[in-house]
């Protein structure tokens, strides 16, 4: 299956894997090697259970998070978006956006572990275009350039606290537990 198709059907929770980058398929690209790399530790945290039914740390977490931007455009920098897009965004006005609030918004509704893995503008922007996060229990992580997910980044309560919700999530595929909020590396 090709990248294109294998996101839309990501984001129409139609595939097996609910997150792409640590999808087999797509192991040589440079987002896998990034999302490895920036979930190592969850994954072999994952790994030392043998897996549940037999699955690998990383097809846990495949299985069982979704990662979610807050803007699902690529560019290595934020300030590298053109002003007028990056103005809209942070006010939650660019079209492609609702789908993405809209499912942070079901997750809540379903109880949900919400991580948004960097603190400062990034919480801003996804709390005014989410207010419901504002009373939720959202996981914050502290690095503001990037969203480790580990202990050190999230706290040891909060980084057990996504170990549990991905194990509780068992064999049930396309049902991500945890829903993981970013944007972009600082710029």
């Amino acid at each position: 299956m090709e990248f294109d198709e294998q996101r839309r059907r990501e984001l129409e929770f139609a595939s097996d894997q609910t997150y792409y980058s640590l999808n087999p398929a797509f192991a040589h690209t440079p987002g896998a090697e990034w999302h490895r790399r920036n979930l190592g530790t969850l994954i072999s945290t994952l790994n030392p259970q043998g897996g549940q039914g037999g699955l690998s740390g990383q097809a846990q977490v495949a299985h069982g998070m979704f990662w979610l931007q807050f803007l699902g455009y690529q560019a290595p920098t934020w300030s590298s978006f053109p002003g007028g897009l990056r103005h809209f965004a942070e006010r939650g006005r660019v079209p492609s956006q609702a789908y993405a609030f809209a499912l942070v918004q079901d997750a809540i509704t379903k109880g949900k572990t919400i991580v948004v893995s960097r603190p400062n503008r990034v919480r801003e922007f996804w709390m005014r275009c989410v207010p419901e996060l504002a009373s939720y229990d959202v996981i914050q992580g502290t690095n503001p350039q990037i969203p480790y997910i580990t202990p050190g980044n999230l706290g040891e309560g909060n980084f057990g606290r996504v170990v549990s919700a991905i194990r509780a999530r068992g064999k049930r595929l396309n049902a991500a537990q945890l829903i993981q909020c970013r944007t972009f590396p600082k710029g």
